[in-house]
């Protein structure tokens, strides 16, 4: 007499393969996770103004945040009044995206995780909580996304040049110099209503993510990224009467400082950047407002 099973007709062998199929998910999921806690999620290209403002925290422990040095996910950047920073993200040396970022005065940042979907297009989540943060996407594949996410609204960047800007009050701007991008309510939060904003436009969002409205902004920044990008080195900061060692110096004086043949993203400063707005002691105007992209105001 055959014996059955709690299952009734249904072959151990079954079971057993049902078990296996739910497990390893999860377990290519903490695999995922794993790799990503010991991988740089990318690398400091560019530091400029008073480096000793530059600061990162990771696992609660906050140092001084360096050239070249490596960023993990979940690790935090925060810049002071004086200083200034670009990110780039390391795609792989196959991969033809080009993702960077250029955090400015008194802001903070975090490149949270990226995740895969199951349609195979991947999210790359960073977060921005204070003052004003430059995002270039290049070479996404479709259905690949950078999504920035604010207290007030997420904004989704795909082959764009945007910036996100923190308000007083709590609202956020999101300027959109090239491409369009969408913007998420935070009650959307399975993403399936985004509102678009056109090149040129830019959305501003109540601090509760409630109320969007578009308003036309001023021409594109000239600095965008090259079909070819020529790698270069680290801005230097401009020289003052009173120029102390914590600040950047020239990359003849610091040739270890020099960008390899990866940072494609360096060459968004096409002659002058944002960078050089920022000077020791202070920052100009045009450096801290993304409204005015004049040339030599952009990063």
């Amino acid at each position: 007499m055959k014996k059955l099973n709690q299952f009734g007709k249904i072959h151990y062998t079954v079971i057993f393969m049902l078990v296996v199929l739910f497990t390893i998910p999860t377990l290519l999921y903490h695999q995922y996770q794993l790799h990503g806690a010991l991988v740089p999620a990318g690398k400091v290209i560019e530091v400029s103004g008073k480096v000793n403002e530059l600061k990162y925290t990771r696992e609660a422990k906050t140092v001084i945040l360096k050239l070249n040095d490596p960023l993990f996910y979940d690790d935090w950047i925060t810049t002071g009044p004086n200083s200034a920073v670009r990110v780039l993200l390391d795609e792989g040396k196959k991969s033809k995206e080009q993702l960077a970022f250029f955090i400015y005065e008194n802001s903070k940042f975090k490149i949270d995780k990226a995740i895969v979907d199951k349609a195979g297009n991947k999210k790359v989540v960073v977060q921005h909580t204070q003052g004003i943060l430059r995002t270039l996407a290049k070479g996404l594949k479709t259905g690949d996304e950078i999504r920035v996410v604010t207290p007030a609204v997420t904004v989704g960047v795909r082959g764009s040049d945007v910036i996100t800007e923190h308000l007083a009050m709590g609202s956020v701007k999101v300027n959109s110099y090239d491409g369009y991008i969408t913007v998420y309510k935070p009650s959307d939060s399975a993403f399936l209503n985004p509102e678009r904003v056109q090149n040129g436009m830019a959305a501003i969002v109540d601090e509760k993510g409630n109320t969007i409205t578009t308003v036309t902004i001023t021409a594109p920044p000239e600095n965008k990224i090259p079909s070819i990008a020529t790698p270069t080195a680290p801005l230097a900061t401009p020289a003052t009467t009173a120029q102390t060692a914590t600040e950047t110096t020239s990359p003849s004086t610091n040739p270890a400082g020099a960008a390899d043949s990866t940072q494609v993203a360096a060459a968004i400063s096409s002659g002058t950047s944002a960078a050089q707005d920022i000077q020791a002691g202070g920052t100009t105007e045009g450096a801290a407002n993304p409204d005015n992209p004049a040339p030599g105001n952009n990063p």
